[in-house]
């Protein structure tokens, strides 16, 4: 049982076998969606996974691990106050009688990890469909992007892929698919890859830096949704007062209240 979860341009899934529930890169605008469908489909939350330190939007893995009291699971090397259980390569995460296998994945960030398990690929930011995460900031590098890609295009063609963002509405994709179609997974030269890489000039995200420092903390368990209307008096009374603005990074780029977080 697989149910993708959509917040703007993040993807979140939940994988449901034998009435145990792992989450995957959970986003702070959904927790209530998440505890609906466990409850709705009897799953009881067993572990909560983010695949790397998110720099783009804030995570809810702390909140869930809060409120529904499971670990949360991150890889060796990132820096995380959230995290109950370190995980590296060829670890195996299991939920009912599957095995979820992890797989290092750097490039991205270096502490990127993507999971599989039942003929199915969760690669967080690492290779999104006909393309592949930024490796500009975080650690990121491209010669490990390279490598990583490498490793993934050794995987069964028959392989669904299921990206943790998506900027175009494709929602998944297969290795077979992308081995035809992904430009980046056609290169064979480390040395052009890299080069290519780091000819992209890409805006960082708002807020960067407050967004990791936040995840790193877990302190998104302060932050509360309000309407739009309640924004203004609320910045008024405390000018330290967080606003996060969970539409697509293009609708927030259009026009956003000032100090704003997306």
């Amino acid at each position: 049982m697989i149910k993708q979860f959509i917040a703007g341009s993040c993807y979140s899934y939940i994988l449901g076998f034998e009435n145990e529930a792992l989450l995957i890169d959970p986003h702070i605008s959904l927790p209530e969606e998440y505890r609906e469908y466990l409850t709705n489909n009897k799953l009881t939350l067993k572990f909560i996974v983010d695949t790397h330190t998110h720099a783009d939007h804030f995570s809810s893995a702390a909140v869930l691990k809060k409120q529904l009291k499971a670990p949360v699971l991150m890889h060796e090397k990132a820096i995380s106050g959230v995290a109950d259980r370190r995980l590296k390569d060829n670890d195996q995460i299991n939920i009912g009688t599957v095995g979820i296998k992890v797989i290092y994945t750097p490039g991205h960030t270096d502490d990127a990890i993507s999971l599989y398990g039942d003929g199915k690929l969760f690669s967080g930011d690492v290779l999104l469909v006909g393309s592949v995460g930024r490796t500009d900031f975080q650690n990121g590098s491209p010669e490990s992007m390279f490598d990583t890609l490498q490793k993934i295009k050794a995987l069964p063609d028959e392989t669904a892929l299921y990206p943790g963002h998506d900027y175009h509405e494709q929602r998944s994709s297969t290795i077979a698919k992308e081995k035809q179609g992904n430009p980046f997974l056609k290169e064979t030269n480390k040395e052009a890859f890299a080069g290519n890489m780091r000819s992209k000039i890409i805006p960082k995200p708002f807020n960067i830096d407050n967004i990791i420092r936040v995840n790193q903390k877990g302190q998104a368990t302060s932050l509360e949704m309000i309407e739009p209307r309640d924004a203004s008096s609320l910045l008024k009374q405390d000018p330290q007062t967080k606003i996060l603005d969970v539409r697509t990074a293009s609708e927030f780029s259009q026009a956003h209240i000032d100090n704003s977080l997306n």
